[in-house]
C-alpha cells in the first residue's frame, strides 16, 4: 500500500525546514524503475516512453539525525497530471499538508 523510500538526511532535513518555514512549499518525488535498465525507457520519433511511476508526498514533521529516513508514500499518491493540477490547486489555496 505503501512505497518506501530511503532519503537521505540532508535533502530530508532541507524538505522538512522549507515547509515548517511556510513559505513555498517542497514535495519529494520518487521515480520508481524497473530493475532492468533496458526496460526504462523506450525512444522512438513518434513516442518517448518511461516506464514505472512517480509517487509525491509533502514532507512535514521533525528533522532527522540520522544518516537517512525512511519515508513511507501512499501508492494512491501518483504523481499524474491531474495530481499535479490538484497539488497546485491546494497550494494555491493554503490546503497544504
Amino acid at each position: 500500500e505503501h512505497i518506501h523510500y530511503d532519503c537521505v538526511s540532508k535533502a530530508y532535513n532541507k524538505i522538512v525546514r522549507q515547509n515548517q518555514q511556510g513559505a513555498i512549499p517542497l514535495l519529494l518525488i520518487v521515480f520508481c524503475l524497473p530493475e532492468q535498465k533496458a526496460e526504462w525507457l523506450s525512444v522512438s520519433e513518434d513516442c518517448l516512453t518511461v516506464r514505472k511511476a512517480c509517487y509525491w508526498c509533502y514532507l512535514t514533521g521533525q528533522q532527522t539525525t540520522k544518516n537517512s529516513q525512511v519515508v513511507r508514500i501512499p501508492r494512491k499518491q501518483l504523481f499524474t497530471p491531474d495530481a499535479l493540477r490538484g497539488i497546485m490547486k491546494r497550494i494555491n489555496n493554503k490546503e497544504l499538508p
